[in-house]
């Protein structure tokens, strides 16, 4: 996972998404929901008043970015499934219009009915196709 940094403009420590304990102000932990969706949980400790102000904004701040950052990720699996689906494509070379007057045809037959002849069961004429 990629790190994600940020800094409390009132305090200046730098909180970063890499560690679970980040200073006397705050600590935050990662767990996985749903395997996809990171969540950010921060716990205020006591007599640290000064900066929470401060600190409550940067964990703001943290969680836009981590979204973004699942977003990123999730993103990049969908472009890898779209890349692998173009991959297989071109090793196996279709001709399109071959490939979409199968498809019809494998529809619009009965199971065991020869492709190309589709019977109208309302009139019994037989309809012919050349390809």
């Amino acid at each position: 996972m990629e790190s994600v940094w940020s800094k409390c403009k009132w305090c200046n420590n730098i909180y970063g998404t890499n560690i679970t304990r980040l200073t006397q102000h705050f600590t935050y932990d990662f767990s996985l929901k749903n395997r996809s969706m990171l969540e950010l949980r921060a716990y205020k400790k006591e007599g640290s008043n000064k900066h929470i102000r401060g600190c409550s904004s940067v964990l703001e701040k943290l969680k836009l970015q981590i979204r973004e950052l699942d977003a990123r990720q999730r993103g990049n699996v969908t472009l890898l499934a779209t890349q692998e689906k173009a991959s297989r494509a071109s090793r196996e070379p279709i001709d399109e219009e071959e490939a979409m007057a199968q498809a019809w045809w494998e529809g619009a037959r009965e199971p065991g009915e020869p492709i190309g002849m589709e019977q109208d069961k309302t009139e019994g004429t037989n309809l012919t196709c050349i390809v």
